[in-house]
């Protein structure tokens, strides 16, 4: 590329982003700087309720017990 040809293309991308600039301004536009309202929160307290308990009792499932079947290991699990 000759000289001329170099300084044609630094000069169409400048005026091309100069245009993309404004029309990208006009299109978008400029942020507004209006506070945002926010629901305030109560803090958390010590204390909980008491859970149900027909689900917490003593006779529930414990879900993180690993359960075993009946400890025997067979190589044909669908054998008759």
């Amino acid at each position: 590329m000759k000289k001329n040809d170099i300084a044609a293309i630094v000069i169409i991308v400048a005026i091309a982003g100069v245009f993309s600039y404004f029309i990208a301004n006009a299109i978008i536009g400029k942020p507004n700087n209006n506070p945002v309202q926010v629901e305030q929160i109560t803090p958390i307290g010590g204390s909980f309720p008491t859970p149900d308990p027909r689900v917490f009792n003593e006779k529930a499932i414990d879900p993180t017990v690993e359960i075993n079947g009946d400890g025997q290991s067979t190589n044909q699990p669908f054998a008759n």
